[in-house]
This record gives C-alpha cells, structure tokens and sequence, in this order.
C-alpha cells in the first residue's frame, strides 16, 4: 500500500489489465498486479513498477531502447530485469524497450518481469516478459495497462501498427539460470520475406544410348535341295 500511494505522489496513475487476465475475463483499471500501481493481495509487499511506469519515471534512462517502425522494421533486444539494473555482470542490456510509430492512440512497452529480490512478491507474470501500454505523449498521472504476459516462444501481435501492417513481438528466449537472468526480445513490422534459397541446378539429361556399333548378321544362305 505505501509504495502504491509513494507512486501515486511520484506522478504514477493506476496499472490495469486490459487483456482481463487476472480477474474473470473483466478489464480493471486496478488489475495488473504485476507491480505497485495495481491492486494488491497485501498491505506489504516487495514488487516494483511494470515497463510502461518505469519508462515514465526515467530512473533506467541509460539501460533503456526505443524502436520506431517508421524508421526501423525489425529489432532484436536482450532484457533483464529491473533487479538486476546494478549488476556489473551485465552493463549493456536493457530494463525497458519502447515500441512506437504506429498511428494508434499508445506506445507499447516490453520488461522482464524478473521475480526475485524486491521485485519477489509480484503477483502476476512473475519471470515472464509484460507487454504493456501507454497513451502516447501523455502526461504523468495516466493510466497504463496490461496487454500480455509472455513465456518463452511465445508472440504477441497488433494488427494495422501503422495503419497497414501488423507488428509482432516474439520472445526468442528466457533464460533463468544466466547471470544475470535475461529474455531475448524481437520486434518485426510487416512480414519479412522469407531469404531465397538457391535453385537448385538441373542435372544434364542423360546422353541417348548408341546405335549397336554391330553390323546386322547376313542373311543366311538357302542350303540346296538334295539332289
């Protein structure tokens, strides 16, 4: 409760779930209890804030990547989780990727939900990567929800992103026994084609047998009739 209220006076609206996982199928504007901005089962807990809050505060600004399709149509990022942000086993991975460029209303975030530390009592999506979104350009005090929590393999996909084409965001990997642990994140707009293979070379027709190089046999010669 007190880091709820904490985020409330950091300029933090509500974290919904706009996909109604959680509670019977119903979007609520309390239901991403991923992270403090939600509802919560306890009056103490250890949980952070999901990507999209965490993006708003700016505190990971130097660990952060956006992408924007209008000038990038796919992109590759390895995160890790906000409780590894100080870790000097790994200084170049991300906490948080923002997607934007498309012509709808949000900009949409990625995180690696790493459930562990003070990020240990989050009740949703723990070591799963969160889709979540924002309106674009907002100010602070907005309200963001969940689109999707995301295993290993698994796709998430906006149709007409910008108006025609669908964007997709697969997680390739998640990796919990590395150090530290980390999910490897792919963006792609449109549909990519696919690289061409060679074609395969014809193999020569097969050289027609020969004529025999033999002479047909004389005609046998009429024995005389006896005389």
């Amino acid at each position: 409760t007190m880091m709820h209220e904490v985020g409330h006076n950091l300029g933090l609206g509500h974290s919904g779930d706009a996909a109604g996982e959680v509670f019977s199928g119903t979007s609520n504007s309390y239901d991403d209890i991923s992270g403090s901005m939600g509802g919560s089962f306890s009056s103490e807990f250890s949980k952070c804030f999901n990507g999209a809050k965490s993006w708003e505060l700016g505190w990971y600004d130097d660990r952060t990547k956006t992408v924007d399709i209008t000038s990038s149509t796919s992109s590759n990022t390895r995160l890790i989780g906000v409780v590894d942000y100080g870790s000097t086993d790994d200084t170049t991975s991300k906490i948080v990727l923002k997607i934007t460029g498309g012509t709808g209303n949000d900009d949409y975030y990625a995180a690696f939900n790493r459930k562990s530390s003070f990020n240990s009592d989050s009740n949703e999506g723990g070591d799963k990567v969160l889709i979540t979104k924002r309106e674009k350009g907002s100010s602070t005090g907005t309200q963001s929800w969940l689109e999707k929590e995301m295993d290993a393999g698994s796709t998430f996909d906006i149709e007409n992103f910008d108006g025609t084409n669908k964007l997709t965001i697969t997680v390739d990997a998640i990796d919990l026994t590395a150090n530290p642990p980390y999910a490897d994140v792919s963006v792609l707009i449109g549909t990519q084609a696919p690289s061409i293979s060679a074609v395969p070379s014809t193999s020569l027709a097969p050289s027609p047998n020969l004529a025999p190089s033999s002479q047909p046999s004389l005609t046998p010669s009429l024995s005389l009739m006896p005389s």
